[in-house]
């Protein structure tokens, strides 16, 4: 079975259907960093660097009507794709599985809004004022992808039934800067997700990924130890295309490019700390890229549940528990010495190869994607 990989990239990778790409808007002078830092941070020393989801209830003065429930209808969700342009299953959005029928329809009509880049939504579904936070953290933790959107959002209420009239979002850009940075992002993770897609297993694809994170990425010891560490730090952006961040654009970086290689990957939060949970070959472990980071054989790649719940600063938050609960470590298979042995970060890839993109993508044999590995 082969599927062409750059044409989907391409349609994929705007991020949102505001944008379009073509190859004649691909500029490979945004080529991933390929000059690697020393290891020098002590990973171990953070102690809580993430900003929990900034909610604002505004609340209504008068009463004003809802909407009929009969225009939901009519709503059309937003398809989540893969890297491949093929629509990602539900099994992939780990926090929407644990909502209510009404909670997932209303995190699909937001997931819709932050991803069409609106700034206001007003809501069809009938959900509570004290059930939105739940269901807004569920779309921010599960969607990596819009990375314009730093989970800042407000609402209006009917003061009598409680149920939230419409939503208000705030973005890091505006509609003109998204473009420029939309195709920024794409530029960047381009490379990456093309030869990591090369190679012969999920598991390598994800060592690949994981490794590439922990080279490329400076964590950002200064706004962490000015307290600055909102907004944009906590988005796959300050990660992909800015090379400094924090856990939270560590661990919604790997999500990302981990579902666009189609392997089902979220976001863990608690403990003031970001990391991730991830389903590889029908086990589901937990990874910390930014703990990872420094290390030469990385012990927090694919640790099991229990392993690390016992470690510092790694106690979810309780729809992080809820997810880790339904999705449990069943086998010790895959952990990293199980796997790989003592192969150290960074080995055997060099990424070197991103300086050869701007030709390979166009190459035939890479260009495939194949059931058994590119010879």
């Amino acid at each position: 079975m082969k599927k062409h990989l750059f044409i989907t990239l391409i349609t994929l990778l705007s991020l949102s259907p505001i944008f379009a790409f073509d190859k004649s808007a691909l500029d490979f002078s945004f080529t991933p960093k390929t000059a690697f830092r020393q290891q020098s941070v002590n990973a171990e020393s953070f102690t809580g660097d993430f900003v929990e989801p900034n909610g604002t209830s505004l609340r209504n003065k008068k009463e004003l009507p809802l909407p009929d429930k009969k225009l939901m209808r009519g709503f059309q969700r937003f398809q989540k794709l893969d890297a491949f342009g093929d629509v990602l299953p539900d099994n992939f959005l780990f926090y929407r599985e644990n909502l209510t029928s009404d909670q997932k329809s209303a995190y699909d009509e937001i997931f819709k809004a932050v991803m069409n880049g609106e700034e206001k939504l007003n809501i069809i579904t009938r959900i509570r004022s004290d059930e939105l936070p739940v269901v807004v953290e569920a779309v921010y933790y599960d969607n990596p992808e819009p990375f314009w959107w730093s989970c800042s959002y407000s609402w209006y209420y009917n003061p009598s039934s409680q149920l939230v009239t419409s939503i208000s979002f705030e973005y890091l850009f505006s509609k003109s800067e998204m473009a420029q940075k939309n195709k920024e992002f794409f530029n960047m993770s381009l490379p990456v997700l093309f030869y990591a897609n090369l190679l012969e297993n999920d598991m390598d694809k994800m060592k690949y990924v994981h490794d590439y994170l922990c080279l490329s990425i400076d964590y950002d010891t200064v706004a962490y130890n000015a307290g600055k560490v909102g907004g944009k730090l906590q988005t796959a952006y300050s990660a992909v295309v800015e090379y400094k961040t924090v856990c939270a654009g560590y661990s919604r970086a790997f999500a990302y490019y981990m579902q666009q290689l189609r392997i089902p990957c979220t976001v863990l939060h608690g403990s003031g700390h970001a990391w991730n949970l991830v389903e590889i070959d029908g086990e589901c472990y937990q990874v910390d890229v930014t703990w990872d980071d420094e290390k030469k054989i990385p012990p927090y790649f694919n640790l099991t549940h229990a392993e690390m719940q016992k470690i510092q600063y790694h106690t979810p938050s309780d729809s992080a528990k809820a997810v880790i609960d339904s999705h449990p470590t069943r086998s010790e298979r895959l952990k990293y010495a199980n796997y790989f042995g003592n192969i150290p970060v960074g080995k055997p890839y060099t990424y070197k190869e991103f300086h050869n993109i701007a030709s390979d993508i166009d190459n035939p044999l890479f260009a495939q994607v194949y059931t058994e590995p590119v010879r």
